[in-house]
């Protein structure tokens, strides 16, 4: 099973990508109308248990990882969206997946506080296998995480997809106007944009991929936000760093998602000339992405370093490249690492 996050040829919000931009689909897993696989957890670490998903209420059961920057990311949001919705009974359930630090997922949530919603368990382990019951079950062959899946009043499956698209078909479950022909129709016209955009991507139509991310934020400014790294990404190979600043100025100020933020910090600093690069105003992005440096998520970590890196300040170089090592993702590669505090520390001895 492989798991990066969605759309990850095209955001690059996890340190791996798959080879194409449409990994997962929506024909993989429960379909929209299917009855809910059996919910299975071995135990909860927060809030009040639940032990079946009743009928007569509305469930968003979210799938989520320690190591998976994306999902600590988009947490904010889904706890945001659980204030939202308390008056209207909905329950949303946080349900930890193929994950074997859960002490580092107790200390997590400890950490995040609000920032993660009520209510958090635990997947049923099956013996000699990665993956446990739920993730089995729930999200089977070619899915990510974050996974968001709605269970509707019904106990069917109403709507799954990446939580940052999550609103809207949420707001129609609860508000009884909710079409999943016509929600199925804009899902499938998601999909296809998304593989567009990655093919444009891999061959490098820079001006094309920039024309596809302006027609999406006229459609949908919420989702256009998610493509932020790619539209940084694409302005930086064609050379308009003005543009690149500039917007990515404009999205700090207005999301505070770190993933998306260190994102663009990295981007930022893959021009080929850095003397023309605005070094303060990338480390002032890449310090909003992870202030003090001690973020759980690896891809503010990295855009922390690589700013520090470019300004010269190699101290504090070694400080956050050690931290990104006592992080424990498996998706690290701690090997570079090290590699990148040897250097670190060679320059430093030079100053």
């Amino acid at each position: 099973m492989k798991f990066t996050p969605i759309m990850s040829a095209v955001l690059a919000l996890a340190l791996h990508a798959p080879t194409s931009g449409s990994t997962h689909g929506p024909e993989d897993g429960p379909r929209i109308g299917d009855p809910a696989p059996r919910f299975q957890v071995s135990q909860w670490i927060r809030g009040e248990p639940i032990r079946r998903l009743e009928r007569g209420r509305i469930h968003v059961v979210e799938f989520w990882a320690t190591w998976c920057a994306p999902c600590i990311a988009v947490m904010p949001h889904l706890a945001d969206l659980e204030r939202r919705y308390a008056d209207k009974g909905v329950a949303f359930i946080a349900v930890n997946v193929m994950d074997e630090d859960l002490e580092g997922a107790r200390a997590l949530i400890q950490r995040m506080g609000e920032k993660m919603v009520d209510r958090i368990a635990i997947d049923t382990p099956i013996p000699e296998e990665s993956e446990g019951v739920m993730a089995q079950s729930w999200l089977r062959q070619g899915f990510a995480i974050p996974h968001s899946v709605v269970v509707d009043q019904e106990g069917r499956v109403a709507w799954f997809g990446h939580p940052r698209r999550l609103d809207r078909p949420l707001k129609a479950i609860v508000d009884g106007t909710y079409d999943p022909v016509r929600q199925a129709a804009i899902d499938k016209a998601f999909w296809e944009r998304d593989a567009e955009i990655a093919v444009a991507l891999r061959a490098k139509r820079w001006k094309e991929v920039l024309t596809m991310l302006d027609r999406i934020h006229d459609e949908d400014p919420e989702i256009a936000l998610l493509y932020a790294p790619t539209r940084v990404k694409a302005l930086v190979a064609i050379g308009n760093l003005g543009a690149a600043e500039a917007f990515s100025t404009r999205v700090a100020a207005e999301s505070g998602d770190v993933t998306i933020l260190g994102h663009l910090a990295s981007e930022m600093l893959k021009f080929d000339d850095r003397s023309r690069i605005d070094l303060d105003r990338v480390l002032e992005l890449a310090r909003k992405a992870d202030p003090d440096g001690d973020s759980m998520d690896p891809v503010s970590l990295s855009a922390l370093a690589r700013a520090y890196e470019a300004k010269g300040r190699h101290a504090e170089v070694i400080v956050i490249w050690e931290r990104m090592l006592g992080v424990g993702n498996p998706m690290i590669d701690a090997d570079s690492v090290r590699a990148r505090i040897k250097e670190a520390k060679r320059k430093s001895k030079g100053e």
